[in-house]
């Protein structure tokens, strides 16, 4: 698992990204579009919009192998097993 934060200069998006990159030990150029996987800008827009609410969101999705978990506290969570999974195993 690997934490990123974002923040007003630096969107959601890019910190999937830059998030992506370092699991996966490349380039952050080198990390797919993820317009494939997401509507990126419907994001973002969703996201500065619940915190300038001061409410709390979180958004999952998945990107190949990996779960992604953006929130609205600036922070975003990407896992390269699925987090729900092996906390319901972990817990038997």
């Amino acid at each position: 698992m690997i934490e990123v934060n974002y923040s007003d200069d630096k969107s959601p998006t890019y910190a999937v990204v830059k998030g992506l990159a370092a699991l996966k030990g490349i380039a952050d150029t080198d990390v797919g579009p993820l317009y494939d996987q997401i509507q990126t800008e419907a994001m973002d827009r969703f996201l500065h919009h619940a915190q300038a609410s001061g409410c709390y969101v979180g958004l999952e999705f998945k990107i190949a192998e990996y779960t992604v978990l953006v929130k609205s506290d600036e922070r975003v969570l990407i896992y390269d097993d699925d987090p729900v999974t092996d906390n319901v195993e972990a817990n038997r």
